[in-house]
């Protein structure tokens, strides 16, 4: 009785080793998930892009940022260094984009900041003779704020219109089709909308 005892015992025992060992096994077979781990300034990063974040607590003046880097634009166009001027420019709309985007700007708010740096680049096009591509500039800032179009910006606009050389489109048809941007007043409808401008006269040039 005891013999057969041992021999129950001894073959239970043997039973669990050989199950603990599949189950060992069979752990060294599943692949253990990929893990990245990202770093702290990474998440600050993805602050800005909107993407992870619909709000921040980040303390970094990107408004004060962005007055240092127009004032530094504004020297460079003085001294001619326009390429300077032009990349400092884009910082800076960068700097209102992190500001914008950590403070909760709508989608029209956020153009209309962005807008406000386009009157120093059409300066820089207007100083280098680029007069159509400065008014696409100057068309864009003034869409973002038509229905309440400063003093400044009309006699911008008119001076800007004026130094292009479209005599098949006045003044008066630009403003008007102007106002039509205000609902969707990004660059790229300025640019078409100057676009179609040019188009006029160029029909007009080709014709024999």
């Amino acid at each position: 009785m005891v013999i057969f005892i041992l021999v129950l015992l001894g073959a239970f025992l043997l039973l669990y080793f050989i199950a603990l060992k599949q189950k060992r096994d069979i752990n060294k077979q599943i692949r253990k998930p990929d893990t990245k781990i990202v770093s702290l300034s990474g998440l600050r990063e993805s602050k800005y892009t909107g993407e992870l974040f619909s709000g921040s607590t980040t303390t970094e003046d990107h408004l004060g940022k962005a007055a240092e880097l127009k004032k530094n634009a504004k020297v460079a166009i003085k001294n001619k260094l326009f390429d300077e001027a032009w990349k400092l420019l884009q910082k800076q709309k960068m700097s209102y984009m992190k500001h914008a985007n950590n403070a909760g700007f709508t989608a029209k708010q956020v153009l209309a900041l962005d807008a406000t740096v386009h009157v120093d680049l059409a300066n820089i096009l207007r100083m280098e003779n680029k007069h159509t591509e400065a008014l696409i500039h100057i068309v864009y800032w003034v869409a973002n704020n038509y229905d309440n179009m400063t003093k400044t910006q009309e006699q911008k606009l008119t001076a800007y219109f004026n130094r292009s050389n479209l005599k098949l489109t006045s003044i008066e048809e630009a403003k008007i089709a102007i106002s039509s941007l205000a609902e969707n007043p990004e660059y790229v409808n300025a640019q078409e909308l100057v676009s179609i401008w040019v188009a006029k006269e160029d029909s007009i040039s080709k014709e024999p």
